[in-house]
């Protein structure tokens, strides 16, 4: 089956099919907008559940793919990854991340934990495969979160981010993808894109 081709799908498509994933397979889906990785059901059979902050988006998440979809719906959930890590005690196989985690705001959180922590957190529960795995995107240019964001301390740039991934996961590829053969979504103009595929420690 054809889906579209993007950084983030390739390297999914990737740890799907090394770790031989199937409809037990569960995927979170942090900062998940309106759900641009729902239609990765579409194509590899999984449990899809993913959470946003923002009760705008998850509504309109809601009313977009609950209704389009002939697939077990897709769960969504209004809350932040720190407050979520918290409370779940669900496990999951593989977390996808479209460039949010950089917006997170750091100084919600103490010295010695951080978002990708949290992560580390969720996937050693998994209870479908040996390794859990995270796939991230980091965009070089941020795109209209910068304006809500602008106040956050956040990851200075990809090399601390990745850093912060490497004290809780063994980075098992490392894309970057420049501009010229980068298709915007929408509207969004980056650089380059850093994809990073990682498996727990």
């Amino acid at each position: 089956m054809n889906f579209p081709s993007s950084p983030l799908i390739s390297s999914f498509q990737e740890v799907y099919n090394h770790l031989g994933l199937n409809k037990e397979t569960s995927v979170l889906d942090v900062g998940c907008g309106l759900g641009p990785n729902v239609y990765l059901k579409d194509v590899w059979d999984f449990k899809y559940t993913g959470i946003d902050p923002s009760r705008h988006a998850i509504a309109a998440a809601h009313e977009k793919w609950n209704r389009s979809l002939d697939l077990e719906n897709p769960k969504f959930e209004v809350t932040t990854l720190k407050d979520f890590a918290k409370g779940t005690n669900d496990s999951f196989d593989v977390v996808l991340d479209r460039a949010s985690l950089q917006h997170i705001d750091l100084s919600e959180y103490d010295v010695d934990h951080s978002p990708i922590r949290d992560i580390h957190q969720i996937l050693s529960r998994r209870s479908h495969t040996k390794n859990g795995f995270l796939i991230s995107q980091w965009a070089s240019k941020s795109n209209d979160l910068t304006a809500i964001t602008k106040n956050f301390k956040t990851f200075t740039g990809f090399e601390e981010f990745e850093n912060e991934i490497r004290k809780y996961f063994v980075i098992t590829k490392l894309t970057r993808i420049n501009s010229s053969n980068i298709v915007p979504e929408n509207g969004e103009i980056v650089e380059y894109l850093m994809v990073a595929s990682a498996k727990i420690l």
